[in-house]
């Protein structure tokens, strides 16, 4: 799941066969991530980002997997198109109002059975507002991961605020692909992801001396904000090398969907 999110090729080993395990690559592919099987427990998840993921022409099922549906539906909280997350008898038989109304309260539509309380999930894609802080009623690691898997989305911070610490598999992972994540006991924060770069270089031919820093804000899936400084100066100038050039360019990516 984390993988299909994330931009690039991945490689998973020790992949658990399972019926909850082969629901979530079902639900998955249908979201058009991209899943080999290999054998001898390997996957090769090719990841396009969320911008890669489509509204799928049926339902998904996540089986009897309740992990599933509760992430899934973080995932496809800030995702366009129309979503709806239903399982088999028993997991239509579990409450899932635990994630509904935080999701909700991030900008998310979602709906339920049973006053919002039941499967299945009917969520509409929407903006999901960034700058928020959320305190879950109870401390779960499933709608933490939620609510931040939703974050990614968002335009800015997403923070959760929990009753007490909770298992941090999800921040250890969303922080090793790339996200912004910052944790302090029971609060997590996750920040829109940010890449900052700088590099010096020297021409002994022309001897002149250069930098250039670059800075990109990916503010929503798709779309970002580049801005890129560069300055020369020239070494044989005494004193302080004397400036040759300078130059500043900015890019705004805006992704529209029709």
């Amino acid at each position: 799941m984390f993988n299909a999110l994330a931009q690039g090729r991945a490689r998973v080993d020790g992949f658990l066969d399972a019926a909850d395990t082969r629901s979530t690559i079902a639900a998955m592919r249908a979201l058009g991530a991209m899943i080999e099987e290999q054998g001898d427990g390997t996957l090769i998840v090719e990841g396009r980002g969320r911008a890669g993921l489509t509204e799928p022409s049926d339902v998904l099922d996540c089986g009897n997997a309740g992990t599933s549906m509760r992430l899934l539906a973080g995932v496809v909280a800030g995702l366009p198109g129309l979503y709806v997350l239903t399982g088999d008898d028993s997991l239509r038989g579990r409450t899932m109002a635990r994630i509904v109304r935080p999701l909700n309260e991030l900008g998310a539509r979602v709906t339920a059975r049973a006053e919002g309380t039941l499967p299945p999930l009917v969520i509409e894609g929407s903006r999901i507002a960034g700058g928020q802080r959320l305190e879950t009623a109870m401390a779960s690691a499933q709608v933490k991961s939620a609510i931040l898997l939703a974050g990614l989305a968002a335009d800015g911070p997403t923070t959760v605020i929990q009753p007490e610490q909770t298992r941090d598999h999800t921040e250890r992972l969303l922080s090793a692909m790339g996200a912004g994540i910052d944790a302090s006991g029971s609060t997590v924060t996750m920040t829109p992801r940010m890449f900052v770069a700088t590099f010096l270089q020297y021409n002994s031919a022309a001897n002149v001396v250069g930098v250039n820093t670059r800075f990109r804000w990916e503010y929503r899936p798709g779309s970002d904000f580049f801005f890129v400084y560069s300055e020369g100066r020239d070494t044989l100038v005494s004193g302080f090398p004397g400036l040759t050039n300078r130059q500043l360019v900015a890019k705004f990516t805006r992704l529209f969907r029709f």
